[in-house]
């Protein structure tokens, strides 16, 4: 099975796991996705349309982690706030000045990797301690998997590819077995 198939039957397989949560719903009232093609759309034949929902729904998702993550970070780390003060310097330089060479520098920064650091254990805790967020959360890591293969195919990236395929196989085996 190709990329494009593999792909496809990802898609399925998060259409299968988050159409009757809302998904469905979602795509539809927001416009995104017209009601005559969302059952292509979570079937995984409608390979544009879905990857354009995903990626839409991924970012909205983080958008809203990342407005939780700020207050999580006052209350839990308060003393690194100042850490989130340089990152947001280092991001204002960086888009006032777009090159590799000053990505390299937001990336290899302290404060960057402190933050990226922090915002990983806030998702683990929104993955651990609510059944709801731990739902929405396995949303983001299926969809990190289908960018992953899609990257991987683009780039000619073996190794991506084969850690994405390493992690589809339990979420495909779980929901298309059923």
């Amino acid at each position: 099975m190709g990329v494009f198939h593999t792909i496809c039957n990802l898609l399925s397989t998060i259409g299968k796991r988050f159409q009757d949560a809302g998904l469905r719903d979602l795509c539809v009232e927001s416009g995104v996705i017209a009601e005559g093609s969302v059952s292509g759309v979570m079937d995984g034949r409608r390979y544009n349309r879905a990857v354009r929902l995903h990626k839409l729904v991924y970012e909205a998702l983080m958008r809203l982690a990342w407005k939780g993550f700020l207050p999580w970070l006052e209350e839990n780390h308060s003393r690194d706030i100042h850490h989130l003060d340089g990152t947001l310097k280092n991001i204002n330089s960086f888009h006032s000045n777009v090159s590799q060479g000053t990505f390299q520098e937001l990336m290899e920064s302290e404060s960057c990797t402190h933050i990226l650091k922090l915002f990983q254990v806030y998702l683990e805790t929104l993955r651990d301690e609510h059944n709801l967020s731990a739902f929405w959360m396995s949303y983001l890591d299926m969809v990190e998997i289908m960018l992953d293969l899609v990257r991987a195919s683009r780039e000619g990236n073996w190794m991506l590819h084969l850690g994405a395929i390493r992690q589809m196989i339990p979420w495909v085996f779980c929901l298309l077995t059923r």
